[in-house]
């Protein structure tokens, strides 16, 4: 059986040019009425026109400098998020000429708080410009331009890149990991040529198996999108965004996306991309794959992807048997043919933690530790539990009130175990909860009361456990190693208290059990404050012999018990 990962995720340092000019325009985006320096403003050259011959983001302190291939006529536009765009007077660029101009933005805001879903909702190419899909759809584009334009910044970012594989139809976590990373990644992931898309669709077929595209800015803000997706107001999944839906029109049947973007509705600054493969197979499409990409813009200006996922499908190939037949391309043994099932699905991503420029500190997310507290059931806090994250190797150990800190993990759902000395005592594995890392960091965890636990362990009531006494330990040879498959026979008199009436020593009782292989017992029901007397016993011949007492204010205690391995018959 062969698995194979259906997506191909590349992730790069792109490092783009300007065409080298003599004619250069330099100058600051200033603030309406302050003359204060606005960074992350999409500042761009245009010629008499139209034409955009340059662009660029302006720096933390405001500043610019386009460049021009040829002299001319030209103007100065500038848009930045949630504003109406600013427009330069003409001035002329003489051949060589380097000239200072700056640009006094507009304080006209573009207004999103009003915009509400209509009941007919239609979906429109191109949307009008008076519509509100158009207003929503241009504010999504200046943040999508700017993330773009960011590229060149080559900040430097620490992330934290992960993967969970769940199985299918049923969403049982199969892996995970985690890893830190840091390196000039400027975007997540690059699309394939808009042709090939337009041609092929997002979803590539070929002897290998399957590729998922996920759409970068680049695809997202092309003529190509435009022209075969069409754009309507959605209902937001909050109150303080605008949701803006996206589709591919009617008649495109190869496999594409369709998705939402939401944006703030306050300031009109674009939070984040979700969207899913359609045109594919139905057991694929329902399974959820797709992706979610949130955009965030720095302190500095420019805008970055600061956490992303996609989730693909993961097949595995299946042989099924079939009446004998000639040879045929299509079979590999003869009389069996295989075809590929929907095994799992996979997810991968980065969250980026960190973001600096040379020796400059842009900015850092936040990530409070885990903490929380482990108690019994009846709400007593349990001092010395492990508490462990086992899919990315993260412990911490409970402190006198039962409390732990764990360093910070990613959010999300989490499979949190728990165990504690009582529990490595009986024998019991670790007791798992599943925790909600994305509703709160401070988790509360229970294990049950010692009378459960022996229950447990000795598969009786709970209730009955409350007067006997439970007994763990390792059978060991002579050297102290671990020797198995020791029959153990346990007997006490029973009615007779701790001292004994040797005329009436009462009813004897025993218990009996076998070390496993690797020489790990337990005695359950065992009397306390009683002298035990304990048998062993190897291939039918005595093996030792020992004595034990279970305290009643303890009713578990640990006793490794010595064996005298029997000598084979000649």
């Amino acid at each position: 059986m062969t698995r194979r990962a259906l997506c191909a995720i590349v992730c790069a340092v792109v490092v783009a040019s300007l065409p080298a000019a003599a004619q250069e325009v330099r100058g600051r985006a200033l603030a309406p009425g302050t003359a204060a320096p606005v960074a992350g403003v999409i500042v761009m050259l245009a010629d008499t026109g139209g034409f955009v011959v340059d662009r660029t983001l302006t720096s933390s302190a405001g500043t610019f400098r386009l460049r021009a291939s040829r002299p001319d006529v030209y103007r100065i536009r500038a848009i930045r998020v949630g504003f109406r765009p600013s427009l330069s007077p003409p001035f002329t660029l003489a051949t060589g000429q380097v000239v200072e101009r700056s640009i006094e933005l507009t304080e006209r805001p573009v207004t999103l708080a009003a915009m509400l879903v209509s009941a007919e909702r239609k979906c429109d190419v191109r949307p009008d410009s008076s519509s509100s899909a158009f207003e929503a759809w241009e504010e999504a584009r200046k943040a999508l331009d700017a993330a773009r334009l960011t590229r060149d910044r080559r900040y430097t970012m620490e992330m934290v890149r992960f993967e969970r594989r769940t199985k299918a139809r049923t969403g049982a976590l199969l892996a995970e990991s985690e890893v830190d990373a840091r390196g000039q990644v400027s975007r997540p992931f690059i699309s394939v040529p808009l042709a090939e898309l337009d041609k092929a669709g997002y979803v590539h077929q070929d002897a290998m198996g399957l590729t998922f595209r996920a759409p970068d800015e680049d695809v997202l803000l092309s003529e190509q999108f435009a022209s075969t997706h069409c754009l309507r107001l959605a209902k937001p999944a909050a109150d303080d965004e605008v949701s803006l839906e996206f589709e591919p029109v009617g008649d495109r049947t190869v496999a594409d996306i369709r998705g939402t973007l939401a944006l703030d509705r306050a300031t009109g600054a674009l939070r984040r991309l979700d969207f899913t493969f359609v045109n594919i197979a139905r057991d694929i499409q329902r399974e959820g794959a797709g992706g979610r990409v949130n955009f965030r813009p720095l302190p500095s200006g420019g805008w970055i992807v600061d956490r992303w996922a996609l989730r693909f499908p993961m097949l595995e190939r299946v042989f099924t048997q079939q009446p004998e037949r000639g040879h045929d391309i299509r079979f590999g043994n003869r009389g069996q043919e295989s075809k590929y099932e929907l095994y799992a699905m996979q997810e991968a991503g980065a969250e980026v933690t960190e973001v600096s420029l040379g020796d400059t500190l842009v900015w850092q997310l936040e990530r409070p530790q885990l903490t929380g507290i482990v108690r019994d059931a009846r709400g007593a806090p349990i001092a010395g539990a492990t508490v462990a994250i086992p899919t990315l190797g993260r412990r911490a150990v409970t402190d006198g009130s039962g409390r732990f800190a764990m360093r910070a993990v990613r959010r999300g759902r989490r499979t949190i175990t728990v165990t504690a000395p009582l529990l490595d005592s009986l024998g019991i594995a670790p007791i798992s909860r599943e925790a909600d890392t994305r509703e709160t960091n401070d988790v509360a965890l229970a294990i049950p009361v010692r009378d459960s636990l022996l229950g447990q362990a000795c598969d009786m009531p709970a209730e009955e456990t409350r007067t006997v006494g439970f007994v763990r330990g390792i059978t060991r040879g002579p050297r102290g190693e671990r020797i198995g498959g020791v029959r153990i026979v346990s007997s006490w008199f029973q009615g007779t208290g701790a001292v004994l009436d040797t005329r009436d020593p009462g009813v004897m009782i025993t218990r009996e059990t076998v070390s496993s292989a690797i020489g790990d017992y337990s005695l359950c029901d065992v009397r306390v404050d009683q002298l035990i007397t304990v048998h062993m016993w190897m291939s039918g011949k005595p093996a030792g012999t020992a004595t034990m007492r279970v305290p009643a204010d303890a009713r578990i205690v640990l006793i490794d018990l010595p064996v005298r391995p029997v000598e084979p018959s000649p």
